[in-house]
């Protein structure tokens, strides 16, 4: 009864007369509905992440064409190589596992805390742990700086 009243507009066979029944009815009805959509959100997520794994799975297996994979990573007379992690981010973003925002960030908080700017953290760096972030807000900037750390 609640999967066709959920489901369809019913089949008229079956009527409630009094007003328990209808109450009944109604929040059976209800509850049909809901445990449907439930239902229709779990397929959709299970087909989501199928497709996920199958987009990797056919990059992982695909041939990745020379001239694209220069677009890719903007390689142009000045620019010759591509480091170990440029390719691992550039892979990360193509196959959507991440958001280039969320890279830029994670970038710039390194550079905050790469206060040398030789392009490492030391590990005494390491070991203080990352410091909070205060956001300070510069009129109409709004900018992004961690607590100080000792070099």
């Amino acid at each position: 009864f609640m999967v066709v009243t959920s489901s369809t507009v019913g089949f008229g066979d079956i009527c409630p007369a009094s007003d328990g029944s209808r109450l009944f009815t109604i929040f059976a009805a209800g509850v049909g509905v809901t445990i449907v959509n439930l239902f229709i959100s779990e397929l959709t997520a299970l087909f989501e992440q199928r497709q996920a794994v199958m987009k990797m799975a056919g990059w992982v297996r695909q041939d990745l064409p020379g001239p694209a994979l220069i677009d890719r990573f903007k390689l142009n007379e000045s620019k010759e190589n591509v480091e170990r992690h440029e390719f691992a981010i550039g892979m990360l973003l193509d196959l959507e596992l991440v958001k280039e925002e969320d890279v830029k960030m994670i970038l710039e908080r390194f550079d905050e805390l790469d206060s040398n700017g030789l392009g490492t953290l030391s590990r005494a760096k390491l070991a203080a742990g990352l410091p909070p972030l205060s956001r300070v807000q510069d009129g109409s900037k709004q900018t992004t700086s961690p607590a100080k750390v000792a070099p």
